[in-house]
């Protein structure tokens, strides 16, 4: 459960959960700010690693803070996992990029990660993982995002600042490749 919802300018959503120790916020290209459980979902059952599922096609910015004492500390915190549940199923297009944009500059948008699933059942859309993705800890779950049958879609770019021990994947319609150097994840077009 989340015990406090801020809403901020710029079509942004902040939550917290109910110990007030991790703040996760979500920007997107959507009009207003995006409402729970309408164009996303946010379950703080493990605390220290929340879900993040996206409901509406856009492009998000998502980031996850440690707060110290009900401040925000600029020190990114885990997410647990990041899925996409179009519903109802459609040809939606989701762009997801994990960083902290702040008045210094991007930051990275998370410690260590779970699982990324940028698809879904019965879903023709496509989804990309956005330039600027950065994490400071682990990839420990699977990666997959999507391109559809007329190739678009299908971006991966990610800087990892540790290590990778999910399966990163791409779900190509068309022909894509994925690839991996050092930990920066990347796809290109073959």
């Amino acid at each position: 459960m989340c015990s406090s919802t801020q809403a901020i300018a710029d079509g942004s959503r902040c939550l917290r959960d109910s110990g007030q120790t991790i703040e996760v916020c979500l920007r997107w290209d959507g009009l207003g700010d995006p409402v729970p459980d309408q164009d996303f979902r946010m379950s703080f059952a493990d605390p220290s690693n929340p879900a993040i599922e996206l409901i509406t096609g856009a492009n998000w910015i998502v980031s996850s803070e440690q707060v110290v004492s009900g401040q925000p500390t600029g020190q990114p915190a885990n997410i647990g996992s990041l899925t996409i549940n179009p519903t109802p199923p459609s040809a939606e297009i989701f762009g997801v990029t994990i960083v902290r944009p702040t008045q210094q500059g991007d930051q990275p948008g998370a410690a260590n990660v779970g699982t990324i699933n940028l698809d879904a059942t019965s879903w023709t859309g496509h989804s990309s993982n956005g330039s600027g993705s950065h994490i400071t800890g682990d990839l420990t779950g699977p990666l997959t995002i999507k391109s559809d049958g007329n190739g678009d879609g299908g971006e991966l770019w990610l800087t990892i600042d540790r290590d990778v021990s999910g399966r990163v994947a791409l779900v190509a319609r068309s022909g894509k490749r994925a690839s991996r150097v050092g930990n920066d994840a990347c796809a290109t077009a073959l």
